[in-house]
């Protein structure tokens, strides 16, 4: 018994060791200065932030945990009224831990079930992403849930919304190259996307396919999805153009777009709000309709 609870401590780091624990005292110090009474919540937050420890070394008792803590979340959530986040934390939450406990029991690392193996990315699972952002599911890469959202917005108001960062500035131009591997919106694509090989990826381990294409010409509006200081959403809004400009043969989506300021003045101001790195571009001048969206979901919003 002794050897496997000293086998347990030696499978996380000290510093690993030091940020559960400092989580685990800020939730006991947080229920006895406020709270001393409703003991179950406290079961549950530690559950929760232990489960995220195990998640993060790829354990799959982490999930199993997630399992226990959706369950005793989902009748917290009851008790209070919070019929949403009961409905989040047993409808789909709980359905996920269920689902990734399995896959990860079944999918060791080299043998290990303490460890669950990293899938790569196939060809077919590339270019299926990309199917997928043309058909309104939007694949927001690099596990940017914000600008998925961002992209979805754009689909449903049918201006496309394809998965962007900034790649490069042209001073030459003035222009700020977007583009990204990974999901391109394929209905805003300005002729035929190219499925290039590539003996090395761009900027990534492995070989394969890629899609290479950039957004039509014409007018353009970007959307970036952020978070404020005290937890709401921001959206930053930018009209510019999209010109045609020879872009880099590296097997990502790439566009040139020209903003009403030069490229340095632009960053300025986008970092002013705090942005995600990533942002979803749509076609078309959409500032008025991203404005109306914003206001209708309760979210600020700033156009640049």
């Amino acid at each position: 018994m002794f050897q496997k609870i000293k086998s347990a401590i030696c499978y996380f780091s000290k510093g690993e060791l030091a940020l559960w624990g400092i989580s685990v005292c800020c939730i006991l110090l947080s229920f006895l200065l406020f709270d001393r009474e409703n003991y179950f919540t406290l079961l549950s937050s530690l559950i929760g932030v232990t489960s995220l420890i195990f998640c993060a070394k790829g354990h799959p008792f982490g999930q199993l945990l997630i399992i226990l803590f959706s369950l005793l979340y989902g009748a917290i959530s009851f008790t209070f009224a919070y019929y949403g986040e009961m409905i989040t934390y047993l409808g789909m939450t709980l359905p996920m831990a269920v689902f990734s406990w399995i896959s990860w029991l079944k999918n060791p690392y080299n043998g290990n079930k303490a460890q669950v193996k990293i899938n790569k990315l196939n060809r077919r699972e590339t270019v299926f992403m990309f199917a997928l952002t043309a058909a309104g599911i939007p694949c927001a890469g690099e596990g940017d849930i914000k600008t998925g959202v961002a992209m979805k917005i754009c689909d449903i108001l049918n201006t496309g919304g394809s998965f962007c960062e900034i790649v490069a500035t042209d001073y030459l131009v003035g222009t700020i190259i977007l583009g990204h591997d990974g999901p391109f919106h394929i209905k805003i694509s300005d002729g035929k996307p190219v499925l290039r090989g590539m003996g090395v990826y761009h900027g990534k381990k492995g070989s394969g396919i890629s899609v290479e294409a950039n957004v039509v010409a014409g007018d353009v509006t970007l959307l970036g999805l952020t978070q404020t200081a005290d937890g709401n959403l921001r959206m930053i809004i930018s009209e510019a153009e999209a010109i045609r400009h020879p872009i880099l043969t590296i097997g990502n989506t790439q566009t040139h777009v020209r903003f009403q300021t030069d490229p340095d003045s632009y960053m300025d101001q986008w970092f002013r709000y705090a942005p995600t790195h990533h942002l979803a571009m749509s076609v078309g001048k959409n500032a008025a309709l991203f404005e109306k969206t914003a206001k209708l979901l309760l979210a600020e919003y700033v156009i640049l």
